[in-house]
C-alpha cells in the first residue's frame, strides 16, 4: 500500500560574488552571452559581480512515529550552515575547486549544493526521508531547481 509523504523546507540566504567566462570564447563572445554576469566589463575593466541568494533545500518523506518528523528543522539547518552557506556565504564562487572547471551559473551552484548536503540528509533516516530538492534564487524573480531523479 502505499504511504503518503510529507515535504520539509528549509529557506536560508547568503551573499556571493561569481562572474561568467567561458575560455575557449573572445571576450566580446563572452561578453555577448553572458551580460552582466560576464567578467569583462566596459574600459578593459574585470570584475565579478555579487548576489544575495535564496537557497531552498526540500526533503521528503514518511512522518516518523516516534518525533513525529520528517526531519527536524534544526537538524537541517545545521547541515546547510556547514555543508553551504559557510562554503559560499561571502566568497567568489569561482574560487571554490568545484568551478575550476565549471561556470559559475545557478545551474552549475545546485549541482555543487546538492552534492554537498545529499549524503547527510540521506543518512538521517535512509529509506524513510531523502533529499528531493533544491532551489536557489540568484535575483527576487530568477531561480533554478535541481530535483531528484524518480524511479
Amino acid at each position: 500500500m502505499y504511504e503518503p509523504t510529507v515535504s520539509v523546507t528549509k529557506h536560508l540566504t547568503f551573499d556571493a560574488a561569481h562572474y561568467l567566462v567561458n575560455n575557449s570564447f573572445s571576450k566580446e563572445e563572452n561578453t555577448k552571452m553572458f551580460h552582466k554576469c560576464c567578467l569583462y566589463k566596459e574600459n578593459d575593466l574585470e570584475e565579478p559581480h555579487g548576489h544575495t541568494y535564496h537557497i531552498e533545500v526540500t526533503v521528503e518523506g514518511v512522518i516518523d512515529v516516534k518525533t513525529g518528523f520528517v526531519i527536524d528543522f534544526k537538524e537541517l539547518k545545521k547541515i546547510l550552515q556547514e555543508g553551504i552557506i559557510e562554503k559560499l556565504d561571502h566568497r567568489l564562487i569561482n574560487n571554490i575547486p568545484y568551478f575550476e572547471d565549471r561556470l559559475a551559473t545557478v545551474e552549475n551552484i545546485l549541482y555543487y549544493v546538492w552534492k554537498e548536503i545529499v549524503n547527510q540528509i540521506n543518512a538521517i533516516r535512509p529509506g524513510s526521508a531523502w533529499l528531493e530538492s533544491v532551489r536557489i534564487w540568484e535575483t527576487p524573480d530568477s531561480f533554478a531547481t535541481l530535483n531528484r531523479k524518480k524511479n
